[in-house]
């Protein structure tokens, strides 16, 4: 199992051992739960630390009912202050995306070790010989009809956000989105 997996298989015990987080007020201040949440509370050989450095336990009673921004809250102030490979989450070396912490170190060092590939390396070769030999991409070519063949003019083209869309493609789609909704009825 992955630590993905085992990480979501945790929070799946939690649901089924102590039901839906929102079924719950927060702790912190009583409103709507949303979020089961790590307490911190698990002696160090129930701790578990995946790859990416979030801490949890498989132990359904070491976790609280919170909603979403106390949630957060929580976690920035109890989180471990260091990634797994020990390179403090502080300042530029914080990346925060709307999962979880991540270490810009750890992210850049993956980067460059992708890099190293002979694939990419080839890659890199290719376009640089390109580049010197003055390759210009081709424009391409104006697009004058939808994927099935109906002709963006007219009544039938529909323009959104630069974006050419079929007029009679969108029927084709409510028609089939009606007929399927209809015989669920």
């Amino acid at each position: 199992m992955t630590p993905k997996h085992a990480y979501v298989a945790a929070h799946y015990r939690i649901r089924s051992a102590r039901g839906k987080a929102s079924g719950h007020a927060c702790v912190a201040c009583g409103q709507q739960a949303y979020d089961w949440a790590y307490n911190n509370d698990a002696p160090d050989p129930d701790a578990i630390t995946d790859d990416v450095g979030r801490v949890y336990s498989n132990d359904p009673g070491f976790y609280l009912p919170m909603c979403r921004k106390c949630h957060r809250q929580y976690d920035v102030t109890h989180a471990k202050p260091n990634c797994p490979k020990g390179h403090p989450y502080s300042g530029d070396n914080l990346v925060i995306n709307s999962e979880n912490r991540r270490c810009r170190e750890c992210r850049n060092e993956h980067q460059r070790n992708l890099r190293k590939t002979p694939e990419h390396q080839a890659k890199e070769r290719e376009r640089a010989e390109r580049r010197k030999a003055g390759y210009v991409p081709k424009p391409r070519a104006e697009v004058t009809h939808c994927p099935q063949g109906h002709a963006y003019e007219g009544y039938n083209l529909i323009v959104d956000n630069g974006k050419k869309k079929c007029r009679e493609c969108g029927r084709e789609r409510s028609r089939r989105y009606y007929h399927r909704t209809k015989e669920v009825k």
